[in-house]
């Protein structure tokens, strides 16, 4: 501590300011205490270990053999072929029961046009019935005997 005090004295009469002089101490003083902090949080971390690391490969104590692995492979293989095989045949039965619900709406479709095409046609036959029955009868002759015959009921209902 003197000799900073003689120091600061010295370089007063250089003509650096002394409260330069102690920032200057003050910054350096800070900069080793926080290097150190830093420091040894750095070597906390590096003590720290993360099970497993993840680019390391750990030795296995047995590992597969060509003839496994190609067992393996003959496995899959045949797994492979038996669900193409699956797959095709419910694709195949899928398309069947399309068939065949399609060919049932195009048939009750077909007879639906059937059964409107008989409604029309005893329609078409009553039209020209009506017709004919119009044409025969005089309707203000029939109306006119209607309400004659209502005219007679009242009168001797009322009498």
């Amino acid at each position: 501590m003197m000799t900073l005090l003689a120091e600061t004295s010295s370089t007063a009469a250089q003509g650096i300011d002394p409260a330069m002089v102690g920032t200057i101490i003050g910054g350096v003083m800070v900069a080793l205490v926080g290097g150190g902090v830093i420091g040894k949080k750095i070597t906390d971390g590096t003590r720290i270990r993360i099970d497993p690391q993840p680019l390391e490969v750990a030795l296995r104590k047995e590992y597969v053999t060509r003839a496994e692995f190609a067992e393996f492979k003959g496995e899959l293989k045949t797994d492979v072929k038996e669900m193409r095989g699956l797959f095709d045949k419910a694709v195949n039965l899928i398309a069947e029961r399309d068939e065949r619900i399609n060919n049932r709406i195009t048939e009750l479709d077909n007879a639906g046009d059937e059964r409107r095409r008989k409604i029309y046609d005893r329609l078409e036959n009553h039209d020209r019935l009506i017709c004919a029955i119009d044409a025969r009868t005089d309707v203000s002759k029939a109306i006119g005997k209607a309400a004659a015959a209502i005219m007679a009921l009242a009168n001797k209902q009322s009498s």
